[in-house]
């Protein structure tokens, strides 16, 4: 797995990308499990941003990403994705 991607969406009154938090469970990009990700992501379409990974992620058996990010309003949306690669 060569990257992250993250969609994320407000149909009200937008989303702060600056309170975006990436963080996983694993070692990403030589920063520890735990570390905040969210300095690496870099938008690639609208309401997509990406996390490239070097070296490409192999043979993980089992990790989980963190995001959260805050509307304009305040409310924040946090999400848990778990994922394997073979």
């Amino acid at each position: 797995m060569s990257e992250l991607r993250i969609g994320m969406a407000d149909a009200m009154s937008g989303l702060n990308p600056d309170s975006l938090s990436i963080q996983a469970d694993i070692a990403i990009n030589g920063r520890a499990a735990g570390t905040e990700l969210a300095s690496l992501a870099r938008p690639v379409a609208d309401g997509v941003w990406a996390v490239k990974l070097r070296p490409a992620l192999a043979n993980v058996p089992a990790a989980t990403v963190r995001v959260s990010v805050k509307d304009k309003q305040g409310n924040i949306t946090r999400v848990a994705q778990k994922f394997s690669v073979q």
